[in-house]
C-alpha cells in the first residue's frame, strides 16, 4: 500500500574523530589524542613520555581503551581526566589532537563547532552533561 512520501535533511557537520573506531593493540585512543600520561613502546607506535600536563585520556579496564556506554547514540566516547595540582606536573591540563591533513572548518556553510562533555563532578559514577 502506497504511504506518505518523507522528506528531511541532515544538519551540516563531518566527524572530527569516531571514537567507535579505537581499541587495544592496533589503535589505543591515547595513540591519537596525546596527554600528560603518555604509553610506554609498542611495535606499532613509539614511546610518547607525555606534554606535561595533568590529564590523562582512556580507559586501560575497556576493551576499546574508551568510555563504553551509549553517548549520544554512540557506544564509545573518550575518558578525559585531569589533575591541574598533579605534582611534578603544569598546573593545567591538556590534550591534542593532531590531524592527518588540513580540514576546511567551514565546508558547507558551517559555521559552528560544538562539543558534547559529560562530567562526574565528584566523581560518585553520577554523570550529568
Amino acid at each position: 500500500m502506497p504511504g506518505n512520501v518523507w522528506s528531511f535533511t541532515t544538519g551540516d557537520f563531518f566527524v572530527i574523530d569516531d571514537f567507535e573506531d579505537y581499541n587495544v593493540g592496533s589503535n589505543e585512543i591515547w595513540w591519537a589524542w596525546k596527554d600528560g600520561a603518555g604509553y610506554a613502546d609498542h611495535p606499532t607506535e613509539p614511546p610518547y613520555s607525555g606534554n606535561g600536563t595533568g590529564s590523562s585520556i582512556g580507559d586501560e579496564s575497556t576493551a576499546s581503551t574508551a568510555y563504553e556506554d551509549n553517548f549520544l547514540g554512540g557506544s564509545q566516547s573518550m575518558p578525559y581526566w585531569y589533575d591541574n595540582d598533579k605534582t611534578g606536573f603544569l598546573k593545567y591540563s591538556e590534550a591534542t589532537l593532531t590531524e592527518p591533513s588540513p580540514r576546511d572548518w567551514t565546508k558547507n556553510g558551517i559555521n559552528t563547532l560544538s562539543i558534547w562533555c559529560m562530567a562526574d563532578w565528584d566523581f560518585s559514577g553520577n554523570f550529568f552533561t
